[in-house]
């Protein structure tokens, strides 16, 4: 997954590109086609920011936070991002879950016949064969 991080307003430290880093792959390997990542870290005044957009697929996931410490702040987001991914994940299994295929499998077994097939005897006491 192509990941971009951008500070604003705060000086670029290892500590948060790594941390942000760790954060956004435990989520990765829940996603199908994660593609690319967008982490924004900010500081206005007293408050530490961070926007984090996942692109996966055609969906996207995001959280933005704010609170007083910045890995505060990523933690929030990242949670919101879980939550939405739950949200995701529940509503594939609502739609393509096991429950509705069981319940289709017992229609189509309650709806099947079979039948045995035999040659019909001519009018002459022969069996009926195409002629060659």
């Amino acid at each position: 997954m192509q990941m971009n991080i951008t500070f604003r307003h705060v000086d670029p430290i290892d500590s948060l590109k790594n941390y942000s880093q760790e954060k956004v792959d435990k989520v990765e390997r829940y996603l199908e086609q994660a593609s690319e990542a967008h982490v924004v870290l900010s500081v206005e005044k007293h408050h530490h920011q961070a926007d984090i957009t996942i692109h996966s697929g055609r969906y996207m996931l995001r959280g933005k936070e704010r609170s007083q410490d910045m890995y505060a702040s990523i933690d929030l987001a990242m949670d919101k991002i879980e939550r939405q991914l739950k949200r995701y994940k529940e509503k594939l299994k609502e739609k393509h879950g096991r429950d509705r295929v069981h319940h289709r499998h017992e229609l189509v077994e309650q709806l099947k016949w079979r039948h045995q097939v035999f040659e019909a005897p001519d009018e002459a006491g022969g069996t009926d064969q195409a002629p060659k």
